[in-house]
């Protein structure tokens, strides 16, 4: 079966800054699009830029037409739009092996969407405590120099005392540093 081309009214948006080069990013977004095979861009609306918390989101809405169901669906992979609606057609068929096709499409974009996740969420982890062994390594050596405040500990390693009350605190369950009055030194 031939499939029917799949008209859609797409919105993709861009946060940036400064303004006018979000205006060119975006213009240059629907641009590559435009190069792109088995799809026409049949119009394009851009939104004037609005600031928000220090930076600038606008929007584009377009119309596309697409061949085929599976070129809608690797727009939607590459291109990330905040939206799609069908204009046309209302209703169509696919045979079996058109929604194989599309499914397996799916599920393989989302099997490596899963795979990087695990493997940013495993770096995370190894940059979680390789920087919890520095700070900690870094208290050590400013103790060893003799006993600090926190004030101190603060102004000579560049971290908030905040934070460093949660790797004091661990150094001294480890009993690698203790507090006397409001000084802390290393044991």
């Amino acid at each position: 079966m031939t499939q029917q081309p799949i008209t859609v009214r797409a919105i993709i948006e861009m946060l940036g800054n400064p303004k006018e080069h979000l205006l060119e990013t975006i213009k240059a977004y629907v641009e590559k699009l435009k190069q792109e095979k088995d799809l026409t861009v049949i119009s394009e609306h851009y939104e004037e830029p609005v600031e928000k918390d220090d930076l600038f989101s606008t929007f584009v809405e377009i119309e596309i037409k697409f061949k085929k169901l599976e070129k809608l669906m690797w727009f939607c992979y590459d291109y990330m739009p905040a939206s799609v609606e069908v204009v046309e057609p209302e209703e169509t068929v696919y045979t079996a092996n058109e929604i194989t096709s599309f499914s397996n499409e799916i599920l393989t974009k989302l099997h490596t969407l899963d795979m990087l996740y695990k493997k940013l969420k495993v770096e995370n982890e190894i940059l979680k405590k390789n920087t919890i062994v520095l700070v900690k390594n870094f208290i050590k050596i400013e103790l060893s120099n003799g006993s600090k405040t926190g004030e101190e500990l603060e102004q000579n390693l560049g971290v908030p005392r905040q934070q460093l009350e949660f790797f004091l605190e661990q150094l001294m369950q480890e009993g690698k540093v203790r507090r006397s009055d409001d000084k802390y030194s290393i044991l």
